[in-house]
């Protein structure tokens, strides 16, 4: 079935700069200090933006719905015994099951965040094409070549190098950092098993990729959103500790206004960053897919510098000497 999609050019300039927007206002968010319900402190919760995000994926199935209304063509698709047969139930189950990994993913992503400068964040991110080529070779039965073997080990240099230079920066919190870098590790681990089981179950299901990632926001959402309540209603109040506190989450919303901004802009990006995600994919250019990807890590990284020596120095990263030339030469 054809589809019509936006130029090549339009979705790689989109995911670049929704990609990095996504990345810095969700750290920025992490160092707003606002007034919560029983005292200020700082708006580190990871399972509120998670939840936001799978908010924002919901939408993706209005635009589905409106994209089937205005094609003609696809309506006629629809028609067809292959797509009117189908088993909801097994649609439902091949969406689900990718899904929880994808919310596991997310939550580690979220909470290494924020202990880690969002380039570094970024750069560790890239160990997903370590994982998803192991995995692809024993579970996909791919063939890997000398070239494939050798990039893989470029990969693992510079990411200790990266690790290496973040640690001799950090002038304290450096068990932070590594536990920061084992998180992000561990989420690219689940987010790689998405990957092999959507490679896996999504060629045995006929429905637009747009209504795939909308139907995964909507079920990880209420997932999601159950955990934060019971977490609330089971435990109590978070008190300075790992827990999270929906309530104190409205009450430092309001409470300041410009992280609510900054939480409402991250809303809006983060949908415009799928929507042009989901777009990339279906143009088959991975190539472009993974470039953007790597001028992510170098606009988040330039961004944050901005963002530190130009606005406030409470937020983004700071310039220091010998191990910021080191990460420049890894970005």
């Amino acid at each position: 079935m054809k589809q019509k999609f936006m130029p090549k050019s339009v979705s790689f300039i989109l995911i670049c700069i929704f990609g990095t927007a996504t990345v810095c206002l969700s750290k920025a968010s992490f160092q707003f200090s606002s007034k919560g319900t029983n005292s200020e402190h700082k708006f580190e919760k990871p399972w509120s933006l998670t939840d936001l995000v799978f908010l924002s994926s919901i939408f993706l199935l209005l635009i589905d719905k409106i994209g089937k209304c205005c094609d003609k063509k696809n309506q006629n698709y629809q028609q067809l015994p292959i797509y009117r047969n189908q088993k909801q139930w097994k649609i439902f189950l091949y969406v689900i099951v990718p899904s929880i990994f994808d919310l596991i993913s997310k939550i580690f992503l979220f909470v290494a965040l924020i202990d880690l400068p969002a380039g570094i964040w970024q750069i560790y991110r890239s160990s997903i094409i370590i994982f998803s080529g192991i995995f692809s070779l024993f579970f996909l039965n791919r063939k890997f070549y000398i070239f494939n073997w050798v990039g893989i080990l470029f990969i693992i240099f510079g990411l200790l190098i990266s690790l290496f230079s973040e640690y001799m920066k950090s002038e304290s919190d450096k068990n932070s950092k590594l536990v920061g870098v084992i998180y992000v590790l561990i989420a690219q681990f689940f987010l790689s098993i998405q990957s092999i089981l959507e490679n896996h179950l999504y060629q045995r299901i006929y429905i637009s990729k747009m209504r795939i990632s909308g139907l995964q926001g909507l079920f990880s959402f209420i997932l999601t959103s159950a955990i934060i309540s019971i977490i609330y209603f089971a435990i109590g109040t978070e008190n300075n500790g790992p827990k999270e506190d929906i309530v104190d989450t409205f009450h430092m919303l309001k409470n300041n206004h410009n992280l609510l901004y900054v939480v409402i802009i991250f809303f809006v990006t983060s949908l415009f960053y799928q929507f042009s995600s989901i777009h990339g994919s279906l143009s088959r250019s991975s190539r472009m897919i993974a470039l953007a990807e790597c001028i992510r890590i170098i606009l988040i990284w330039v961004l944050d510098l901005i963002i530190h020596y130009f606005w406030s120095d409470s937020f983004g990263v700071e310039w220091k000497s010998t191990y910021s030339y080191l990460q420049l030469v890894i970005f």
